[in-house]
């Protein structure tokens, strides 16, 4: 389970390919592991806070992936042509709006 977790972030990094990280699971994993890890907290129950507390590091690591790595050159160049063609649709509804 460990190795296939290191070989999926060096994977990530390795493309910059930010959709690899499930953003709705990596969230939501964020927010219940915090929840869990501040209930062990509070019950102070060391066998909650533990898995808990990797489960809100390795979930923070995975959102700070999703905001600070840059856009891949596929990315940039996928936007590129979804905005063309956006750009066109207009042009053609436009014009036909005009005729």
């Amino acid at each position: 389970m460990n190795d296939n977790l290191i070989y999926f972030k060096i994977r990530v990094f390795k493309t910059k390919n930010k959709k690899l990280i499930p953003i709705p699971s990596t969230l939501f994993g964020f927010l219940c592991s915090a929840n869990w890890f501040s209930f062990g907290l509070v019950v102070n129950d060391i066998a909650i806070m533990i898995p808990n507390g990797l489960g809100v590091v390795f979930n923070l690591i995975n959102i700070l992936t999703l905001i600070f790595l840059p856009k891949s050159e596929i990315d940039i160049a996928l936007d590129n042509d979804i905005k063309e063609n956006l750009n066109c649709q207009d042009k053609i509804t436009n014009e036909e709006i005009i005729i």
